[in-house]
């Protein structure tokens, strides 16, 4: 009579398997192979093992132990595998390649979010929490201090914050629109000082006869300019925006310092470090219009260049619009893409520009180095077309030229915008899972507010029905205990009473013992607060 191999019944997760037992020991290290492990859960009453697991995970692994090759479904997340992988003692490095770059990029895109997070919560403003629990007191000073930092630096705590978001991105953008508006001659006035000593050293450059053309010309804008400059000045109007957006920047500056909980780390923070290299050359500037005047204006003019670093002031948006860090944060975190797309522009840069060098006519492109700064135009698709190729041979390095420069940009580029939308996605639900945590804390605040206060009106009433039931007692009992003639009437009035407020207790000890379970799920600080009030409550009524 022939018999069969012997076989095992697993339950997983609800899924029944069945398999030969020497399927199991195909891999011995494994945890499937051991008799004491298998022991711990088995059912005697029905007959097979049960495991609370995920049954798709172990129904690769069972394939994997009965040919060999690991295949991982589609479907499961890499770490949640890993998880699985770990408890049946199966490595991941049994993963099969065409499975592999599956797992292996839910394992990278996790790392890749637990960084921006943690830069996220550091470094972006309005998503760190700068005021810790064990900082926070019960002050009206340290709530008002609170209160006016998270509207000076999170536009997205309350109305008022975001209000002045907009107020402060409003000076912002006058402050940006002044800088450049300053240097076009609609927004310039004759100069009241007196340019008697301009007139040689600009008029100069117009009467040199010169061979070229070009010269010339370049000789007569540069002419033009200097007269300008000199002839004329900033239009008033401009001057009085600058000093009202340097007024409310300083403010803003002087607030933020010492409303800042961690004053040494505030400094540090980058935006506050451009918002200072942007202050600095406006208040220089005004302090020697203010105290210098006229002898001071050739410094001014120093100053005025260094006015540059105002449009570090433009970072400050990206307290409005998170897209930008986003952008900058991508950037820095595709480090490794922008380098391997730099090289490719590079190797495409010399080789092509070696090859016009010698291809096309020399006099156009008169070395390499000058030949380079067509390469890259023409391999970025740009095409200023103050270089181009003249000869046939020319023209068949500037096709290849093209065709290249596409395809290195098509290859990288694509790296970097999947990984923008990946971290621009994650850091819209942060945010909203940031406001759903508050709502959830301020909904819990209010009812704990509530049962504390129905609380109080049950410990106030409990003693006022005892003392009636004390006070029954002694004016309507005879002097061994009996009741008296009268006393029907008022014990019936004091035992309802009672019942009631016995019964309010008991409800308002059942809600405070739910809102302390609810608040140790949701690892609410105020949970052993919540369940010391229910037993306080409870002994009360005892």
């Amino acid at each position: 009579m022939h018999t069969f191999p012997q076989t095992v019944v697993f339950n997983v997760g609800g899924t029944m398997f069945e398999t030969y037992k020497s399927t199991l020991h195909s891999l011995p290290h494994s945890p499937l192979a051991d008799d004491s492990f298998l022991r711990k859960h088995f059912r005697q009453e029905k007959g097979h093992y049960f495991f609370d697991r995920d049954p798709d995970v172990f129904c690769a692994i069972l394939n994997y132990l009965r040919t060999g090759e690991l295949h991982l479904p589609t479907k499961c997340c890499g770490p949640a595998v890993k998880t699985e992988l770990e408890f049946w003692g199966i490595e991941e490095d049994e993963i099969e390649e065409c499975c592999w770059t599956n797992y292996n990029s839910w394992t990278t895109t996790l790392d890749a979010l637990r960084r921006l997070e943690q830069d996220r919560k550091v470094n972006m403003p309005g998503s760190q929490d700068d005021w810790p629990e064990v900082e926070r007191s019960h002050s009206k000073v340290r709530e008002l201090q609170i209160k006016f930092w998270n509207i000076l630096h999170n536009p997205r705590s309350s109305l008022l914050a975001n209000l002045y978001g907009y107020v402060s991105l409003t000076f912002v953008i006058i402050s940006i629109f002044s800088f450049v508006a300053q240097t076009h001659e609609f927004f310039r006035v004759p100069s009241h000082h007196k340019a008697a000593n301009l007139g040689s050293k600009a008029t100069h450059p117009i009467t040199h006869n010169t061979s070229s053309a070009n010269v010339t010309a370049e000789a007569v804008v540069l002419n033009r300019q200097n007269i300008t400059k000199g002839l004329t000045e900033v239009h008033p109007v401009l001057l009085g925006m600058d000093g009202a957006c340097l007024v409310f920047f300083i403010a803003e500056f002087a607030c933020r310092f010492f409303l800042s909980p961690r004053k040494l780390k505030m400094l540090a923070m980058p935006t506050t470090v451009i918002d200072l290299l942007a202050l600095l050359p406006d208040i220089i500037e005004f302090s020697i219009r203010i105290f210098r005047h006229e002898k001071g204006q050739s410094t001014v003019d120093v100053i005025t260049n260094m006015r540059l670093l105002r449009t570090f002031r433009i970072f400050r948006l990206m307290r409005h619009f998170p897209g930008l860090w986003i952008l900058f944060y991508t950037l820095k975190a595709s480090l490794r893409e922008l380098l391997l797309l730099l090289l490719f522009v590079f190797v495409g840069m010399i080789f092509f520009a070696s090859l016009i060098h010698y291809a096309d006519d020399q006099t156009v492109f008169t070395s390499i180095p000058t030949a380079c700064w067509w390469a890259v135009i023409t391999m970025t698709t740009v095409g200023y077309g103050d270089m181009y190729p003249t000869t046939r041979w020319g023209y068949v390095v500037g096709t290849l030229t093209a065709i290249c420069g596409v395809l290195v940009v098509g290859f990288t580029v694509p790296v970097l915008v999947n990984n923008f939308i990946l971290y621009y996605q994650h850091t819209q639900c942060a945010f909203s899972r940031d406001r759903a945590t508050k709502r959830r804390a301020h909904v819990n605040k209010q009812r704990r507010q509530c049962l504390e206060k129905r609380a109080q009106g049950l410990h106030e009433r409990v003693p006022e029905v005892q003392m009636s039931v004390l006070k029954c007692f002694q004016n309507h009992h005879t002097a061994n205990g009996q009741p008296g003639p009268s006393c029907n009437e008022t014990c019936r009035s004091n035992k309802k009473t009672k019942k009631t407020v016995s019964q309010s207790v008991e409800d308002g000890t059942a809600l405070l013992e739910d809102e302390a379970e609810l608040s140790t799920r949701q690892n609410d600080a105020t949970s052993s607060d919540t369940a010391d009030l229910a037993k306080l409550l409870k002994l009360r009524v005892t």
